[in-house]
């Protein structure tokens, strides 16, 4: 058969006439010479107003600064079309779109309907308080440790310390506590358009607690470097050399009905399982253990002066209070303070007073500090009032009232915490992160890491699966990621050093996350940004 009759009768099956069988010609001879198929043109000559670059411009302008802030919607483009700012677009449109063309505008100019990201917490974050420990205290502290530690570059080249004669390497050990719920599972994953909605079992489901060290030397605190990936060890089993494991990770089923509540005590005993494992295994470094602000770390000695407990007179109740061998309540009175001079001063009156009523008592703010040699001590309040208008006493006030006054006496800010005169009585040597600054624990990513990987594992509402499951995904994490993880953290640190604020330090140490240290060019980076 001919081209031009088969194009004819091509055209009559379609209803067509000549015109259409001899646009099938040029295709045909057009494929036989360029091996090319025309394009389909349908729909092509109708442009998008979202085209007009002014017109974008001016709504994802109007968007963000509308009054609902990040919750914008599609509704939000629509009403964009009522307002005075798009007035001057009136000629590119006979009414406002549509509720789903808006939807798909919102997908022009960027936006996506999905679960909002999250960064670090800013809760009390840029606190003056919390500034300035981070400031005068961490930062120095972990800058003049940090010489003589290893680190590794972002290709896991290790970089060695830097030692004078006499000085040992630094190995650092991140603490911190974390659960695992049966339930937790990923809810994010391809979906086929034919499967319905499963069944859910209710509430997160049993949980347990974990509690571990983590270093970028060495990993998770143990007798010995394991094999990443290698099946989990329970404490206290054969090794495949002959040995028993040892660790310092503690696996608590926090409840009421449970083991209770993980406290400091629990702590104290975990440490001091770290600290023997470490005198063992790794006895040429000098190790220290760095713990989160939480208060079952910081907590102090019965013994020791509470100011926040103390009365502005004489009190027969302030005391400290500590449990007895049978779990009952015993009332103890603070320890004498040593001041800068070598002066003791005793913090309740004698026994023998002559006024009946003061035999015994605490003393009271007032009278101690009168006793110290501070001015005016007899007519300041205990505390500063917190009211709507005011809230407390003032930032970086030392002296406005007897509680804060007590607070910045030299004694009382030189008090060690449990862990730490535990630590030095064995010869190492505790640090406390700052307060809300969870991007400075390396182990935090950890968690995030074998959460990641527990999430996989098949579901069960078993708590013996939930533990070998747990120690399964937490030692799956590897050693190179341990110290990728370590690395930025450290990031964070030096851009604290440089005196960024923590939404600009988290900007830093993502734009510089191939270096290990942020470079001396960031602060002019900064200005340009700004």
């Amino acid at each position: 058969m001919k081209l031009i009759a088969a194009s004819e009768m091509a055209a009559i099956v379609f209803r067509r006439g000549k015109w259409s069988a001899r646009q099938v010609r040029i295709w045909i001879r057009a494929f036989q010479s360029e091996r090319k198929l025309p394009s389909n043109v349908y729909g092509t000559w109708n442009g998008s107003v979202m085209e007009d670059e002014d017109l974008s411009a001016a709504m994802l302008q109007w968007l963000r600064s509308s009054e609902k802030g990040i919750y914008v919607a599609a509704q939000d483009v629509i009403d964009f079309f009522g307002t005075e700012a798009a007035v001057q677009f009136q000629h590119l449109f006979d009414a406002p779109p549509s509720l789903r063309t808006a939807q798909r505008w919102m997908h022009r100019m960027g936006y996506t309907w999905k679960k909002e990201l999250r960064g670090q917490f800013v809760d009390g974050h840029e606190r003056d308080d919390v500034k300035d420990y981070r400031k005068n205290y961490y930062v120095p502290e972990w800058t003049k440790l940090e010489r003589r530690m290893r680190t590794w570059d972002s290709e896991g080249n290790k970089i060695p310390p830097q030692l004078n004669e006499g000085e040992r390497v630094v190995v650092v050990w991140f603490h911190d506590e974390s659960t695992f719920y049966a339930h937790d599972r990923r809810l994010t994953r391809w979906i086929h358009e034919q499967e319905t909605a499963r069944l859910f079992k209710k509430g997160e489901g049993v949980s347990l607690m974990v509690a571990d060290f983590v270093s970028a030397d060495y990993g998770w605190l143990r007798s010995r470097p394991v094999p990443p990936m290698a099946a989990p060890v329970v404490p206290g089993e054969s090794t495949h050399e002959g040995g028993t494991l040892e660790d310092a990770r503690v696996v608590f089923r926090a409840g009421k009905q449970r083991d209770g509540w993980f406290g400091t005590n629990h702590v104290v005993q975990q440490l001091s399982r770290a600290m023997s494992i470490v005198k063992k295994h790794y006895p040429h470094e000098e190790h220290v253990f760095i713990f989160d602000n939480a208060t079952i770390h910081s907590k102090l000695p019965e013994s020791a002066p509470n100011v926040y407990k103390m009365t502005l007179g004489p009190s027969k109740k302030v005391k400290g209070e500590e449990v007895g061998p049978s779990g009952e309540t015993i009332k103890i009175e603070y320890a004498p303070a040593i001041l800068p001079d070598g002066t003791i001063q005793q913090f309740y009156h004698p026994s023998n007073h002559p006024i009946t009523d003061l035999q015994g008592t605490f003393k009271g703010m007032a009278l101690i500090l009168e006793e110290r040699g501070i001015p005016g001590a007899q007519n300041l309040k205990r505390e500063c009032p917190s009211t709507k208008q005011r809230q407390g006493c003032l930032p970086g006030s030392t002296n406005c009232c007897a509680r804060r006054t007590m607070l910045n006496q030299p004694d009382i800010l030189a008090q060690k915490s449990i862990l730490q005169i535990q630590a030095a009585a064995e010869g190492f040597s505790v640090m406390y992160l700052p307060k809300y600054h969870c991007e400075l624990n390396p182990i935090e990513q950890c968690w995030g890491a074998a959460k990641r990987v527990y999430r996989d594992f098949p579901s069960s509402s078993s708590e013996a699966n939930l533990k070998k499951n747990m120690l399964a995904a937490l030692d799956s994490v590897e050693l190179k990621s341990i110290r990728r993880f370590a690395a930025r953290s450290q990031r964070f640190v030096h851009a604290y050093g440089h005196g960024l604020s923590g939404s600009q330090a988290a900007w830093a140490a993502k734009q510089y996350r191939g270096h290990r240290i942020i470079p001396d060019t960031l602060l002019e980076a900064m200005d340009k940004l700004d």
